[in-house]
């Protein structure tokens, strides 16, 4: 992924690990970065990117960030997990 994707648009960016044992953190962030996408839609917000980065590079591999978003039935429209 480029900065150029990112261009012009509103970023909401968050930092997780997908391994995270406290719900009240990163399973927590995820889920209000995705109340905040629904909000964002349902206002007819525009050109907003969001974007999750790991901070667990190493294990987070793009198909574990996949399979996370997957398993919580996240919307990748507009939203991407980045290591």
């Amino acid at each position: 992924v480029t900065a150029a994707r990112f261009r012009g648009k509103r970023v909401v960016m968050n930092f997780i690990f997908t391994r995270c044992p406290v719900a009240t953190m990163c399973p927590a962030a995820t889920q209000k970065m995705a109340g905040l996408q629904q909000a964002a839609k349902a206002a007819g917000v525009a050109d907003v990117e969001f974007v999750s980065i790991s901070l667990d590079p190493e294990y987070d591999t793009p198909g574990v960030l996949k399979d996370y978003a997957d398993a919580r039935g996240l919307d990748l429209s507009n939203w991407s997990f980045l290591t």
